[in-house]
């Protein structure tokens, strides 16, 4: 299989499965998408920036893992209020920041800077993958 035949396919962590129907009529733009993201999603050790702090029992959140099981917690893509979006890690914020736009791309068929969104899915991973930092070190938020 060539590489862009490999990235035109969901993984199984991408794969939004029988909740696909969530993203039918959500905007093309990369932008839009990521400020749709941004509305269900934060960061579990990050809410501080938002003047709360996740409760014990919900921290579990982030073992979710999948993008369909993400969704069927969520429901929906309405933007709601922090304390009430998907809590969520590093892990999370990258298939969202990375994956999840992909995800939409596929749908809508929408070429990036005139490249092909399956092209774009394989930029994203490589610079993910190269992102990563060394065991130990953690993960930054920018």
């Amino acid at each position: 299989m060539d590489e862009l035949a490999y990235y035109r396919r969901h993984s199984r962590s991408t794969d939004p499965g029988t909740k696909q129907h969530l993203f039918s009529g959500l905007p093309a733009d990369v932008a839009a998408m990521a400020k749709v993201i941004g509305g269900v999603m934060v960061h579990r050790d990050q809410t501080w920036r938002f003047g709360f702090t996740v409760p014990e029992h919900r921290r579990d959140e982030a073992k979710t893992r999948y993008t369909e099981a993400i969704l069927s917690y969520l429901g929906t893509l309405d933007e709601r209020r922090p304390e009430d979006r998907f809590a969520g890690t590093c892990r999370d914020g990258t298939l969202a920041r990375r994956a999840r736009p992909m995800i939409l791309l596929r749908m809508h068929s929408v070429p990036g800077a005139g490249v092909e969104p399956a092209r774009l899915a394989a930029a994203a991973f490589k610079a993910a993958v190269s992102a990563v930092p060394p065991p130990g070190r953690g993960c930054h938020l920018r």
